[in-house]
């Protein structure tokens, strides 16, 4: 008998806990921290400002895409160490060095609530928003949500589907897609297009 009681109370225990795999960080949020969201189009920060975290949709992003010869959105995990992951100002030199061509970024952060990412947000040291898909579009899981997102700007469902890093767009075109960005591919997508 006791065999099978052990069994039945860690059933009976872990269904009272709630895993969060693969969510994006929302419901862990204070509501400090929720307070200090912003909704697109929050107007762009002015360099002597403070960055925000902007919530931000597939329809606005189409909006944006209309309004920019070229679009650079880069999907940010701030907890990712691989290969492909470099820190912000990675990407914050490559989208100041190209914005003479044109070219406006959007970092899109995976996670709400992730330390890194407010501590980036918090230091001062950025001057460009960080972006979040909006939860109440696009739920809690992370991966469902980039999906769901990519889908929307892209027509390309083998695209959207494989959910890149990387994407730029000339106008409403899709003109790259990938998990790496320099500033030596950024030029060459230009260049080419």
């Amino acid at each position: 008998m006791p065999r099978l009681l052990y069994p039945l109370l860690l059933l009976l225990l872990c269904s009272s806990c709630v895993i969060a795999i693969n969510e994006n960080g929302y419901r862990e949020l204070s509501t400090a921290k929720r307070q200090q969201l912003r909704q697109y189009p929050s107007p762009y920060v002015q360099t002597d400002t403070p960055a925000t975290l902007v919530e931000i949709t597939g329809d606005d992003i189409k909006t944006e895409l209309s309004r920019n010869d070229y679009t650079w959105i880069h999907m940010w995990k701030p907890y990712c160490k691989g290969p492909h992951c470099m820190p912000l100002y990675y990407y914050d030199k490559i989208a100041t060095d190209f914005k003479p061509r044109q070219v406006k970024s959007f970092t899109i952060s995976r996670l709400y609530a992730d330390p890194t990412l407010w501590s980036e947000l918090a230091n001062g040291s950025r001057h460009d928003n960080v972006y979040v898909l909006k939860d109440a579009v696009y739920g809690h899981k992370a991966g469902k949500g980039w999906k769901k997102f990519l889908c929307e700007i892209i027509n390309e469902d083998n695209i959207c589907r494989s959910q890149p890093t990387h994407t730029i767009f000339k106008k409403d075109k899709l003109i790259y897609h990938g998990s790496d960005m320099s500033a030596a591919i950024m030029d060459s997508v230009l260049r080419s297009n």
